[in-house]
Order: C-alpha cells, then sequence, then structure tokens
C-alpha cells in the first residue's frame, strides 16, 4: 500500500497536515488518519497542504472534510485541477504563518515549471520550535536537481524522503 501523510502541530495547537491519501478506495486513508488524528487531539486542520496532483497524496481529501474542519488546502498549482479548484496555488517563496513563530516555506516548485507532476512536488520546510522538517513529495532527479540548484536552504532536521523513500532516477 502507498499513501502519505505527514502532521506537524505547531505553536498553540494549528496543525499542517501534508498529504492526505492512498491508492484506491479513497475513504481507506482518512480510516487511519481520522483516529489517528483525534488521538492526537486534532479537531481542526488549519492547513491541508498536497504535495502534487496524484491521488495516492491527496484522495482522502473530501473525507476528512467530512470529519474535520479544514481551514486552507494548498498545493501547488499543476494540482489544482485535481483538486477540482478547491486549494489555494502556491509556489517556490511562498509562506505559510502556523502562529508561535512557526511556519512552512515553500522551496519548490517555482512558478511556470513544465515538468511532470512528481517532478513539481510541493517541497516544504516546515519549521517549528526546536526542529525543521523537509517534506518533499514525489520529487525524483530532474524536481531534485532544481530544487538543490535554487540556492534555497533545505537544510532540516528531519527529511522526509521523496517518492516514498524510493530511490532517485539519473
Amino acid at each position: 500500500r502507498q499513501g502519505l501523510w505527514v502532521l506537524d502541530p505547531a505553536p498553540g495547537g494549528r496543525t499542517l497536515l501534508y498529504d492526505s491519501g492512498s491508492y484506491g478506495d479513497p475513504e481507506s486513508g482518512a480510516r487511519e488518519m481520522a483516529p489517528a488524528l483525534w488521538a492526537l487531539g486534532v479537531r481542526h486542520i488549519d492547513v491541508l497542504a498536497v504535495s502534487h496532483g496524484h491521488d495516492d497524496h491527496f484522495n482522502g481529501l473530501s473525507a476528512l472534510r467530512r470529519r474535520f474542519g479544514i481551514g486552507r488546502v494548498v498545493a501547488p498549482r499543476h494540482a489544482l485541477g485535481s483538486l477540482g479548484g478547491r486549494a489555494e496555488a502556491l509556489a517556490s517563496g511562498d509562506r505559510i504563518d502556523l502562529g508561535g513563530g512557526a511556519f512552512a516555506e515553500v522551496l519548490h516548485p517555482t512558478e511556470g515549471i513544465e515538468s511532470g507532476p512528481n517532478e513539481a512536488s510541493l517541497c516544504l520546510k516546515v519549521v517549528l520550535p526546536g526542529v525543521s522538517l523537509l517534506l518533499t513529495g514525489d520529487l525524483e532527479g530532474e524536481g531534485t536537481a532544481l530544487l538543490l540548484a535554487s540556492g534555497r536552504d533545505v537544510s532540516a532536521d528531519i527529511l522526509v524522503s521523496p517518492h516514498h523513500g524510493g530511490a532517485l532516477g539519473p
């Protein structure tokens, strides 16, 4: 089974959920995510970031909407069609304020990238008090090269390896 979701709790109880899907039944991801989120005390998702427009990264969104209040849904521009217009487009340089000094900085994609969905994954550097995370979606060789060549600060305490931990192509 393939899918991804990462929860970043920010100071003051604000939440950023990165991706919300699984292959197959859209309800299956939400059936697993909802109890885990409730157990952590999450009743509202302030920001749900979708890395890109492949089902295994967003198909649980509708089911999560039925179970939680969701403030903003953000995604790279190429994914907006897959999300039926229910998201705000973000690109490199944008920043999401999570309160209490916490934030998520968009490192990739740049506007106008012509690569496929994986290569244009929404990459976020999430900075929380005492820890930073780099969330890379399904970046592959070209997208990773573009990110590294961008000059953006990709240093982080925790890296969520691209493409479900898979090997990067040339």
